[in-house]
């Protein structure tokens, strides 16, 4: 497949090339570095259908879910767009989103001219997204010329689609329809000038779960200082008899579900206990890096146990959003640079296969965290 597929990118630009007979050395050297890129693109980013909803949620930023009917086309025609104040703080370039701040960018030759296409967010720019199906993106594409052109698109069958349609002079705006499953790679052409690609790729719509406030009893520990976030903990038990739970379970795979809820049948189990809840950064930081927090537990019976990571702050609308569902790793980590600045909590909940169902928690721990 992934052959098929690098053969397909080559014959792309190998159409590109040709759109005119004669060009200069330096156009030769951007289509072979396009090449390049869309090669080492292909190769590292086809879909797994396997990418956790956790994946998915890093990119919530850059799409957002049709309340209405569906799109009627998978791909709008431009429309002439003014970014005025709505500039993004932060770019994210190629497959590993390498994230550069957008002052630095309008530094670069590459700004002054040329062709190039971007998947919008809110507050940032980025030329990769994971999303599901049948979410709507706003792609950006920039053209100093402007004039008749071609939006190309591989879609997830390696297949090749040629859109003609007309780009207004600096920034266009054009509406994707994320309608299939798979890997959707883009690029467009003015004359001889070819914009960078984006890759897109789509897995299977599974609705959030959002929760309200969890049911707390806080118990602050004798070692607890104010202005220290990192390690401010509150100790999470159940909720309180008589109250609600929440309607809608945490999305989850059948490899990582936990087994129902089970009575040993000769011995009793005891719960397990969440004893740090720790994360490798300092708050506040400014968003950007990759942090990993780390969950380490006590269970008497060394039982499998299985974490739940919820985040809420201003990125989740104030509600606690689950980022990873009920999954058998201690670790998870928390990809910053697609989250608002401002202040978080970040929750872990542990269950074992004896005690709390699905719908809840053995033990949880919360922690504070500053994004700038």
């Amino acid at each position: 497949m992934k052959k098929h597929r690098l053969s397909i990118i080559t014959g792309i630009l190998v159409l590109l090339a040709c759109l005119s007979s004669v060009q200069a050395a330096d156009q030769t050297s951007s289509i072979s570095q396009i090449a390049s890129n869309v090669a080492n693109v292909a190769d590292g980013g086809v879909v797994n259908q396997q990418i956790s909803q956790l994946a998915l949620a890093q990119y919530s930023d850059f799409y957002s879910m049709p309340s209405g009917s569906a799109p009627k086309e998978h791909i709008e025609a431009p429309k002439k767009h003014e970014i005025k104040s709505a500039t993004p703080t932060t770019i994210f370039f190629g497959y590993q989103t390498q994230a550069v701040p957008y002052t630095q960018y309008q530094t670069y030759a590459t700004y002054t001219g040329g062709n190039s296409l971007w998947i919008q967010g809110s507050t940032s720019w980025s030329q990769y997204a994971i999303v599901p199906q049948g979410a709507i993106l706003s792609i950006l594409a920039t053209t100093s010329t402007g004039g008749n052109g071609y939006l190309y698109e591989i879609n997830p069958n390696g297949q090749l689609y040629k859109n003609s349609f007309y780009f207004y002079p600096g920034y266009n705006q054009i509406n994707f329809y994320a309608d299939t499953v798979g890997q959707h790679i883009l690029l467009f052409v003015i004359g001889s000038q070819v914009s960078n690609a984006i890759v897109i790729d789509v897995i299977p719509y599974y609705p959030p779960t959002y929760y309200q406030q969890p049911y707390q009893q806080i118990n602050y520990p004798s070692y607890y200082t104010p202005g220290n976030p990192v390690t401010v903990y509150y100790s999470v038990e159940q909720p309180p008899e008589g109250s609600q739970t929440p309607s809608t379970p945490a999305p989850s795979t059948p490899a990582t579900q936990p087994p129902a809820t089970q009575q040993p049948s000769t011995t009793s189990n005891q719960s397990p206990r969440i004893t740090s809840f720790t994360v490798d950064a300092t708050s506040p930081m400014q968003a950007g890096p990759r942090i990993k927090w780390t969950t380490e537990t006590i269970d008497p019976d060394g039982d499998t146990l299985y974490f739940r990571y919820l985040v809420k702050g201003p990125q989740t609308n104030g509600l606690w959003k689950d980022y990873s569902a009920w999954i058998p790793d201690k670790y998870w980590s928390w990809v910053t640079s697609m989250f608002k600045s401002g202040q978080y909590q970040i929750q872990v909940q542990v269950r074992d296969k004896y005690h709390a169902g699905e719908n809840s928690y053995d033990d949880a721990r919360i922690a504070d965290f500053t994004l700038t």
